[in-house]
């Protein structure tokens, strides 16, 4: 890269996303953070309240590679596009996937959406997969080269428009060498645990919810 472009982040909190800032950032990429709040986060100011809150532990993040950070506020999008998509098949008496059209709708249908309206160059994730640019302007989205972290499956439904200007920088690193680039740039994050279930559920299980 000769000329410094501009990428925006999906950064959720977590130690993946903060990595991905940080690896960009010291590839020479002008790195702005982005958060979504989604239809069960509390109001953004009281979330400041809560130190372990998502969008907090982004913005302390961001804070800590000194980089512009947004929180955009999609809720209502957000339950419509997935929420409610989720609950129509699950009383359906299907297994649905959140992830597999939360992708596509809304982390790239309105995340992406919204980099790119702002001058963004890329778009990146945390994700652990890979995309191969090929000279035709195709582009192919490969398995991470953790076989225990590989994501591939929930981009699958991304388009060839979404993909080109996607950037994926953990597809080639394992779990453990995440971890360890957190610790060793002392992010607020490198010890964060990993989340197991749907974000909108949690640990109250599918009943309650």
């Amino acid at each position: 890269m000769t000329n410094k472009q501009q990428v925006f982040v999906a950064m959720s909190g977590g130690v993946d996303s903060a990595v991905t800032a940080a690896k960009l950032l010291a590839e020479g990429y002008h790195v702005t953070g982005i958060h979504m709040s989604t239809w069960k986060d509390p109001q953004w100011i009281a979330s400041q309240e809560d130190q372990s809150a998502p969008g907090t532990l982004a913005k302390k993040v961001a804070d800590v590679l000194d980089i512009p950070f947004i929180n955009l506020d999609i809720r209502d999008q957000f339950f419509e596009m997935v929420v409610h998509t989720f609950i129509t098949q699950y009383l359906a008496g299907l297994t649905p996937n959140p992830c597999l059209f939360c992708n596509p709708r809304v982390k790239w249908g309105l995340l992406q959406a919204t980099a790119l309206s702002e001058g963004a160059d890329y778009f990146a994730t945390g994700h652990y997969a890979r995309i191969l640019r090929l000279p035709s302007g195709h582009v192919e989205l490969w398995r991470g080269i953790d076989p225990t972290k590989d994501q591939s499956y929930v981009l699958s439904l991304l388009s060839q428009e979404q993909l080109r200007q996607t950037l994926l920088p953990l597809g080639g690193m394992t779990k453990t060498e995440v971890r360890a680039v957190a610790h060793e740039l002392d992010l607020p994050v490198a010890d964060q645990e990993e989340s197991q279930d749907l974000c909108f559920i949690g640990k109250e299980g599918y009943r309650d919810f």
